[in-house]
């Protein structure tokens, strides 16, 4: 057999951090602590607000539900074969029956 040594593996004492670094980390991670704390209250807080928003002294109309808003009297619908003639047929149509 060898009689050469078998070198060993580097041991590290462990992780060294300067001051710099420690500041650093506490910084980070006190700022997650703060984005996780405030998320809700903050996200309730815009909620809120645009719930609120044009409802004051103007009187705005309340939004439209599901269900209250009136179809129009006719839908034409268009598909890719339609013409620019068909088009104006079906607008001039409409306008007539408008009157």
């Amino acid at each position: 057999m060898d009689d050469e040594p078998v070198p060993k593996l580097p041991r590290g004492r462990g992780i060294k951090l300067s001051g710099p670094q420690l500041f650093r980390i506490a910084i980070l991670a006190l700022t997650l602590v703060a984005v996780i704390l405030l998320a809700r209250p903050c996200g309730d807080a815009v909620g809120r607000f645009f719930n609120n928003f044009g409802s004051g002294a103007e009187g705005s109309a309340a939004l439209p539900h599901p269900g209250t808003i009136q179809e129009p009297a006719r839908v034409y619908h268009l598909g890719s074969a339609t013409t620019e003639g068909d088009v104006r047929r079906i607008l001039e149509g409409s306008a007539g029956s408008a009157h």
